[in-house]
């Protein structure tokens, strides 16, 4: 029930987008005239922490800081992940988060193959599951190292960031006055990302399957 609500709540939000397309295209475009980007890359960086964000944060960039975007979303994406990873596991050791929450948690690893807590694990789970989630969720595993967490997670975000940046940039050059918004889908710079980023979803899933079935 619960997966279904979450689908049908995507969906909503895509056709909202959809339908309201101009017009946050030209509000992205009216805040990419203010001239204090410092102020618009605080406020995208407070963003990064909320739960859920980060696909339409990196699109916004590319947009609104182009050549640049990408490097501002993989920092910022890095940065926060980092940062909530190291809070939580504080809290973690202060007993402050609630206990059953924390065995819930542990256990949802600890029923999967020892890949789950491992490198490869960070890595793969990373590209299965929203940042956020992922964070909070490794921060429980105490044989995690930091290090490695920070590393996995880097790995993993590259090719995303970067083909999420690539669309974002496609979506912003497209000229959506001469041309009908499903034109976009025949821009190489628009199909090719996609098509991408929807094999890497697939492989992994597809090896995460195998994995369970082991």
């Amino acid at each position: 029930m619960h997966r279904l609500s979450s689908k049908i709540l995507i969906i909503i939000i895509f056709v909202l987008i959809y339908y309201l397309r101009f017009e946050i295209i030209d509000l992205i475009d009216d805040i990419s005239t203010i001239k204090n980007k410092f102020i618009l890359v605080f406020i995208i960086s407070i963003l990064f922490f909320m739960p859920f964000f980060s696909t339409f944060l990196i699109l916004i960039n590319s947009m609104i800081f182009y050549q640049y975007g990408f490097y501002i979303s993989f920092i910022l994406l890095i940065f926060s992940s980092a940062v909530t990873f190291l809070l939580i596991k504080k809290l973690k050791k202060k007993k402050v988060i609630n206990l059953k929450l924390r065995n819930n948690l542990k256990n949802f690893y600890k029923k999967g193959s020892e890949l789950y807590i491992s490198d490869y694990g960070i890595f793969f789970m990373r590209l299965l599951i929203p940042p956020f989630v992922h964070n909070i969720s490794y921060s429980f595993i105490d044989k995690i190292k930091f290090k490695n967490f920070l590393i996995m997670i880097s790995l993993a975000e590259l090719p995303i960031v970067y083909s999420i940046s690539v669309i974002g940039k496609s979506i912003k050059n497209f000229d959506h006055i001469k041309n009908s918004s499903l034109n976009i889908l025949y821009e190489p710079s628009f199909y090719l990302p996609v098509i991408f980023l929807t094999l890497v979803i697939f492989l992994v899933k597809l090896l995460n399957k195998k994995n369970m079935n082991n």
